[in-house]
């Protein structure tokens, strides 16, 4: 991995640890419902204006692009809020030192999938390191 793209990471990481810190604030004053929409509703309004100066740039490219790329993003916005709805539930029903981990051990089923379907290389070092991730979720939440 490039410095770059370490650097990258790391920001990523550190901004969706802090995002946990803030949905369980939220929840404390706000239903799991309530919570889910409104982060619909201020990201809405956040990329509203990005939307608006892209938004021929994009139509062209997904217009442009082979129809699979639109049943992908149609896939990946489905997985992604069913997830944070779920997600949003569990966390208000328990710990954030518990259920976070827990749902960030998705590298388990994203190394199988891209193994399997994407053709991506096998690497005994990145099942374990998955394996890792996967058991120290169970740990952080067990109890």
């Amino acid at each position: 991995m490039t410095f770059p793209t370490l650097a990258l990471s790391i920001v990523a990481l550190l901004f969706w640890g802090l995002g946990q810190y803030f949905d369980k604030l939220a929840l404390a004053h706000l239903s799991p419902k309530a919570v889910f929409y409104a982060r619909l509703y201020l990201l809405f309004i956040l990329l509203l204006m990005p939307m608006v100066v892209y938004w021929e740039e994009t139509r062209l490219a997904v217009w442009k692009a082979d129809r699979r790329a639109i049943a992908y993003l149609l896939g990946t916005v489905i997985c992604t809020y069913a997830g944070m709805y779920a997600y949003y539930y569990a966390l208000n029903r328990s710990g954030a030192s518990r259920v976070v981990p827990f749902c960030a051990s998705y590298p388990l089923i994203t190394f199988v999938l891209a193994v399997t379907f994407l053709k991506e290389p096998f690497a005994w070092p990145h099942l374990a390191g998955t394996a890792f991730i996967v058991v120290g979720a169970v740990m952080l939440g067990w109890q």
